[in-house]
């Protein structure tokens, strides 16, 4: 409204287009100013905005080995065990365990954790590891983030190669954007799966790397 009555008071059309006054034309080319810089910063702001380049560093001190995992049921119980700091499948077991990772932290802000496991064959949906954080508060418990899983995605039929050496203990870093908030207690959730007694698989723990 204010720059319609400016130019209405200041500036003329003619066949040569508008003109202005001097000053007018100072008033015109700060505001045209402040809007660009103001533009420029909103779309910053919503396209651009960091999503935090690492981890606080309360995360970077703190680790889940398996150790500090325990199974879930009684049946994972008697399908794993813990040895050498990772849990695997007893001689003969197959199946799904799932296993309860507390992470005792709250009033940090996550952008990604690390996960140290073993996967004898990523393109076999038979034998891979899961994991998804979660917290309880004083209304249940609830999911915080979707399920990641080691098995390689292969859309629209295509094949899939496991990568040299994927059968070894190998990491993988999963990005997550998450406040952990104060009152909720979290924990991650994982399960690892094999169908044959010939497949290998291992969880070995989670921590959260400065990326």
């Amino acid at each position: 409204m204010f720059f319609s009555k400016l130019y209405e008071s200041n500036c003329n059309l003619s066949e040569n287009g508008v003109t202005c006054s001097r000053a007018t034309k100072k008033v015109i080319k700060m505001f045209n100013r402040t809007r660009a810089i103001a533009t420029a910063a909103f779309l910053t702001g919503v396209f651009f905005t960091p999503v935090g380049s690492a981890n606080d560093l309360e995360l970077l001190n703190t680790t889940i080995p398996a150790s500090a995992c325990r199974p879930i049921h009684d049946i994972d119980d008697e399908r794993i065990k813990l040895k050498n700091g990772a849990f695997i499948f007893r001689n003969g077991m197959t199946g799904t365990a799932s296993l309860l990772c507390p992470l005792q932290l709250s009033g940090t802000n996550m952008t990604s954790y690390r996960i140290y496991f073993r996967d004898s064959n990523r393109c076999l949906s038979s034998v891979n590891v899961l994991a998804r954080l979660r917290y309880r508060n004083k209304s249940g418990q609830k999911a915080v983030s979707p399920k990641w899983t080691s098995t390689f995605e292969t859309p629209f039929g295509e094949f899939c190669f496991p990568a040299p050496g994927s059968e070894s203990n190998t990491t993988e870093v999963i990005p997550l954007v998450e406040t952990l908030a104060p009152g909720r207690l979290y924990n991650f959730v994982v399960q690892i799966t094999r169908e044959l007694d010939t497949q290998k698989v291992t969880f070995s723990g989670i921590d959260f790397p400065d990326n």
